[in-house]
């Protein structure tokens, strides 16, 4: 139902539908869902729209989930930060956004990716990844506004996937190619390409 505009919350030990984010989460397709890391909150995007959601109560039908805030940008991707502070979302204006999330409003824009962005992700502190549609992972510093000096560059297509793990030490990309990419974020060095997929990584 994603497509739809409607989000369903599923319970992971019983794989029952529990809440439905009422009336409807956006007008048009879901974008992108993403858990607070308290999990406390939800961000999801669509419509030229992001919501925050929070929990508002819990009952024997389940959590109760209510709109705290609607930012006014679209976004294909959405990353919170370590410090649960900030989100940043990547969007097909080639602009990677990034808002406060206790006041709703945009803190910081960069526009230095020059393609569409179809992914971002948080490293750590004022470091962000965004990947382009030219395939390409770039690293963008929130405190020059800018990028990094070096580029990462395997992927041959659009790139829909990226993830970071907790310790920060490893980025993991996906896209169109239909390739995994582990990369070392110290060195910014690629680890290992994991090849198997027959469609596209989209997530």
């Amino acid at each position: 139902n994603y497509r739809f505009g409607f989000l369903h919350i599923y319970d992971l030990t019983s794989y029952q539908r529990g809440a439905t984010l009422e009336p409807k989460a956006h007008k048009t397709a879901v974008n992108s869902v993403k858990f607070s890391h308290d999990g406390h909150k939800l961000f999801s995007a669509g419509d030229e729209t992001i919501r925050i959601w929070k929990q508002s109560q819990t009952s024997e039908n389940g959590t109760c989930w209510k709109v705290k805030k609607t930012l006014s940008e679209g976004a294909w991707r959405l990353s919170e930060s370590p410090c649960e502070k900030y989100l940043a979302s990547g969007a097909s204006d080639g602009n990677v956004r990034v808002w406060d999330v206790a006041l709703g409003a945009e803190v910081r824009m960069i526009s230095d990716i020059k393609a569409e962005s179809r992914g971002t992700s948080y490293v750590a502190g004022e470091k962000i990844v965004a990947a382009s549609k030219d395939g390409d992972i770039i690293s963008l510093n929130l405190a020059s506004k800018g990028r990094d000096a070096k580029t990462l560059k395997k992927h041959t297509e659009l790139i829909r996937a990226l993830a970071i793990t907790p310790d920060g030490k490893t980025l993991i990309s996906g896209g169109y190619d239909n390739n995994v990419i582990v990369w070392d974020t110290k060195t910014r060095e690629l680890i290992t390409t994991l090849k198997g997929h027959t469609a596209y990584v989209m997530d």
